[in-house]
């Protein structure tokens, strides 16, 4: 077999040594890095999925979601894949000019081709063993060490990893599921709203939600692929769940309370649960799209008619609940179209990132369909 030219046999480690070195720094970004998702690699990888994911449900018949429910275990196969082919590729560069000197077949004469050296380094990141070839030298020796131990630590951070994606899921989807059942399973906050007025009740679901919700702001902070886990049910959406205890929220906030309850309703708890909210939105926004909240903006100032409707539907579901409120006030309307400016826009942006209509997330939007369980 003719030589290795020796540009080659010089540049090809050099080629390894880089791309091995990319990946760990990608690694590290993405998975171990405190609030990450920040590689450069599997960041790339995960939004082109999607993107595909996404092109494939609308041109397919059916109901979009039922392809997005495959992105999420896709992306972090492929996530994974990409890594691990990234340390085998990068150490058979490595390995490559040496072969025949450094590393040797131990029954003939060795092939110095580049799928030998793919296959040596297979080996020795599965830390298999080296089967059928052995090093000559003490560099190269300590070469495989390395790769052996890179491969067992990724393939034990990936075992990890996947644990961690797939119990968050689990703290997402419980506080989807309470939520779906504070709003009476119809999508409307005005029931949850009803029972944050509850003074003592409310006061222990917003605890509780504000709990809920810090659990799943800190797992997908530090688990950012869980964005791309989706349901088939839209109660499963972080979008929805968000909107309705944020819609929840601002309209206790807002609807004429008597001074009895207004008192009992001034408690830190509801403050608190405000800040989480608050903090998620824009978290969420600035890691996933950042710099377009504008298009959201838009829609939101078209909604104003909307945005009272709702409120004086809210008012009459508290009267016939025989909630103790004042005489509605156009000061209340406004304070709720206010407040409906700050966060709707984000939450309406988060959807179309998501590639979730907004009609599906938000009630208000489509009334005549599902205010009924509000009557």
């Amino acid at each position: 077999m003719a030589p290795m030219p020796e540009m080659v046999s010089t540049v090809a480690p050099i080629i390894g040594f880089l791309l091995v070195l990319a990946v760990l720094l990608d690694v590290f970004l993405y998975v171990l890095e405190s609030g990450g998702g920040t590689g450069l690699i599997a960041s790339r990888v995960s939004r082109g999925i999607w993107f595909l994911f996404v092109r494939l449900g609308r041109v397919s018949p059916g109901e979009r979601r039922w392809w997005k429910r495959w992105a999420g275990p896709t992306i972090l196969v492929m996530a994974i894949f990409t890594w691990v082919s990234g340390i085998v590729v990068g150490f058979a560069f490595i390995f490559w000019p040496t072969l025949g000197e450094g590393i040797q077949f131990s029954h003939g004469a060795t092939s110095e081709t580049f799928a030998t050296a793919l296959y040596f380094s297979a080996f020795c990141f599965t830390t298999l063993g080296v089967g059928d070839f052995y090093a000559v030298t003490d560099a190269y020796r300590l070469v495989m060490v390395v790769e052996a131990g890179l491969g067992f630590s990724m393939l034990t951070l990936a075992f990890s990893y996947i644990t961690g994606i797939y119990t968050a899921i689990q703290t997402r989807n419980a506080l989807a599921i309470d939520v779906h059942a504070f709003s009476h399973e119809d999508g409307d906050a005005v029931h949850l709203a009803e029972v944050l007025m509850r003074p003592d009740e409310g006061r222990m679901v917003a605890n509780q939600l504000r709990g809920q919700l810090n659990q799943f702001y800190t797992a997908h902070h530090q688990y950012p692929m869980i964005h791309y886990f989706r349901f088939e049910q839209v109660h499963y959406s972080s979008v929805r769940f968000l909107l309705l205890v944020q819609d929840a929220l601002s309209l206790t906030r807002t609807l004429p309370q008597s001074r009895e309850l207004s008192e009992k309703l001034a408690h830190s708890s509801y403050d608190a649960l405000e800040r989480v909210l608050r903090t998620a939105r824009s978290e969420f926004v600035a890691m996933l799209a950042p710099g377009r909240r504008d298009e959201g903006l838009e829609e939101s100032e078209k909604c104003s008619s909307v945005w009272r409707e709702r409120y004086l539907r809210a008012c009459r579901f508290m009267e016939r609940k025989q909630v103790p409120l004042e005489e509605n006030s156009e000061r209340s309307v406004d304070a709720y179209c206010r407040l409906r400016e700050q966060w709707e826009p984000d939450l309406r942006h988060l959807s179309a990132v998501f590639d979730e209509p907004w009609e599906m997330i938000d009630c208000t939007s489509a009334w005549n369909r599902c205010s009924e369980g509000s009557e």
